[in-house]
């Protein structure tokens, strides 16, 4: 009995030994862990100073020393390895937070742009082509984190790094959209993976085109920018139904080929920009359409509606929803995640 308490005080103490803390008296340790917000974005630009992309790290340790650690983050295009990095000195801090927004203008607060520096890499013919983002197609990027201990005797210590893919926001506008020419009102698609984005719209007869990447426009008059887009590889091609295209890219209005929706009707719209090519699949009139409710009314505030906020399909033109409402506006979407169409109150 007397060795084995022997043993465990020897385990304890050995225990306590092993502990490392940091300069703030918590737990660190020899290795740093990075982690990201998401490790898949959607990158839109038009959300000027929102979030898009943030990280937290493990604590590092000073090994006893009581001397400070400093952490600096570096991220690149993956395949460069750190070659040409965006470099940030973060410094001394307890908080163990980084992030940036989405705008391409750089916020009052000093905010960092993420789509800004995507930019500047694009750009940077030093960057081997192979690896260099381009503007408007997904690309990833690697992040990792060096902690340095004001103390000579003690070696800087480096994360693992991480991979986090960036996929450019892709709109949908036009005259055979729901929102026409206003910007304000482009339906925007989601983004599946592997550079495919999808969208389910109704659209009339009339031109539409896919803007990439930004979506510049005045809130009050709807005017903007949304030269750079995906479009037809001919002047106002013609889709009669099921139809599957190539794609080409504009560049600030260089070649406007837009497509032309001849048949109406509910359209399953998949676009690949890795393949360079769109698929439109027409379900007909009023086939498979979805309706949804969303805002305060709906006690899910301006979140994308869920199941609780879905109608049931009647018929073609008749839904149902039972539920539950409180004091507040709604509106009603066919789009679980884009705000066009929508169905609004006539004033």
């Amino acid at each position: 009995m007397k060795n084995a308490l022997l043993a465990l005080i020897g385990l304890a103490l050995c225990a306590l030994a092993c502990t490392k803390y940091g300069k703030d008296g918590t737990d660190g340790d020899s290795q740093v862990v990075l982690t990201p917000s998401a490790r898949v974005i959607t990158l839109d630009p038009s959300l000027k100073t929102a979030e898009a992309l943030s990280f937290t790290w493990t604590p590092s340790s000073n090994q006893q020393s009581g001397a400070g650690i400093s952490y600096t983050f570096e991220m690149c295009a993956k395949g460069d390895d750190f070659q040409h990095p965006f470099t940030y000195e973060i410094g001394k801090t307890s908080y163990r937070y980084f992030s940036f927004i989405s705008s391409v203008e750089d916020s009052k607060s000093g905010a960092i742009s993420l789509y800004a520096i995507l930019e500047q890499w694009a750009d940077n013919l030093s960057i081997p082509d192979a690896v260099r983002p381009v503007i408007g197609k997904p690309c990833t990027i690697q992040a990792r984190l060096t902690a340095r201990v004001y103390h000579s005797d003690i070696a800087p210590v480096t994360s693992d790094p991480v991979e986090i893919e960036i996929a450019p926001a892709v709109y949908m506008i036009g005259e055979a959209t729901a929102g026409g020419w206003a910007l304000g009102k482009a339906g925007k698609l989601q983004y599946e993976g592997n550079g495919k984005y999808s969208i389910r719209a109704d659209l009339d007869n009339g031109q539409i085109k896919f803007p990439y990447g930004t979506l510049y426009f005045d809130a009050d008059d709807q005017s903007g920018n949304f030269g750079n887009c995906y479009v037809a590889v001919s002047d106002n091609y013609s889709v009669k139904g099921d139809t599957t295209a190539d794609l080409d890219k504009s560049y600030n209005y260089d070649k406007d080929y837009k497509f032309y929706i001849d048949k109406t009707g509910q359209y399953d719209i998949l676009l690949d920009v890795n393949s360079m090519n769109i698929r439109f699949t027409l379900g007909g009139p009023g086939s498979n359409q979805s309706l949804y409710i969303v805002g305060p009314a709906t006690g899910n505030s301006w979140n994308w509606p869920g199941t609780e906020q879905t109608f049931r399909v009647l018929s073609e033109n008749q839904y149902e929803l039972s539920g539950k409402l409180v004091t507040g506006e709604f509106k009603l979407l066919r789009n679980a995640g884009s705000w066009t169409p929508a169905f609004t109150a006539a004033d």
